[in-house]
């Protein structure tokens, strides 16, 4: 009696997880996705932290009775949530149009996991680093006036991320294999 029952119960518990729905499929694989981009590690643990909402931004840090308002920053009007604060901003607002990914990414989605699971869905996967890098840029830009009360434009933080990101790329580049053989590094890229 005993064997059968557990025997009953482990299989129902295979069941349920092979029934999983299939949004929750979508979030382990672009979780797991999230580690495999070729971008700076901070931009990895920013957006796997954005996706578990665990940010200090605004709204967060009101919930927590950390802070006293949930105003952004820049705008000062809006919630400062994490897809207001790299993409719904009135001051970032035109930068990302400006910018085309081709992502199709609209201002109407709830969290940062649908945000970056509708990215991978519409773009190849050097427009989601491309996307990744530039929301980080847009946190940071946001950090910098926050702690250190200086203002970063948008445009600005744009250049420097995607600086970084290519400089990231260039750096992987060098010193790969090609044909078997090794091929030396540039002349004064150490």
């Amino acid at each position: 009696m005993v064997k059968s029952a557990y025997k009953l119960l482990s299989s129902l518990q295979r069941d349920t997880r092979s029934c999983e729905p299939s949004t929750a499929q979508e979030q382990k694989k672009m979780l797991s996705g999230l580690w495999k981009l070729q971008i700076l590690n901070k931009v990895k643990i920013f957006a796997w932290r954005a996706c578990q909402n665990g940010l200090p931004i605004k709204s967060n840090l009101k919930k927590r009775q950390v802070a006293l308002e949930d105003n952004c920053v820049f705008c000062g009007t809006e919630e400062e949530d994490i897809i207001h604060a790299i993409y719904q901003c009135r001051t970032i607002r035109q930068c990302w149009i400006d910018l085309g990914l081709g992502l199709q990414l609209e201002a109407r989605y709830i969290d940062f996991v649908e945000f970056v699971t509708i990215a991978q869905k519409n773009g190849s996967k050097e427009e989601v680093e491309k996307f990744l890098v530039i929301a980080w840029g847009f946190w940071y830009r946001s950090n910098k006036k926050m702690f250190d009360d200086s203002e970063v434009h948008p445009i600005a933080a744009v250049h420097q991320t995607l600086a970084l990101w290519s400089d990231l790329k260039q750096l992987k580049g060098i010193g790969k294999k090609s044909n078997g053989r090794w091929i030396a590094p540039l002349v004064g890229s150490l």
